[in-house]
């Protein structure tokens, strides 16, 4: 519910001022969301995060980043074919943990 609502919360403020949207906005927005998520509901892990950082998995999203694919983009936050379950969702909270950690 947290999860979904930092999302409504946030179309409702900013999405009518976005013209495109990356891949890498779409990986930080979901990041946002599970951060918020936690932040809520610390001890309810609805989604997994690994915390680890796996060079040849970001290799093979690195390209893809400045693109506006929205296939692409589930494929990297929900994960499958090459990559693990719910990888976006990992990467993009780990961005933002880094951020607030510094």
């Amino acid at each position: 519910m947290a999860h979904e609502y930092h999302h409504s919360v946030w179309a409702e403020k900013y999405a009518n001022k976005v013209d495109t949207f990356s891949i890498l906005d779409n990986i930080v927005f979901e990041g946002k969301a599970v951060m918020f998520q936690k932040s809520v509901y610390p001890d309810i892990d609805m989604i997994s995060v690994d915390l680890t950082y796996d060079k040849e998995l970001w290799s093979q999203i690195e390209p893809d980043l400045n693109k506006s694919n929205l296939k692409r983009s589930l494929e990297i936050v929900h994960g499958g074919k090459e990559l693990p379950y719910t990888y976006g969702y990992s990467e993009g909270y780990k961005m933002i943990k880094s951020y607030l950690d510094l």
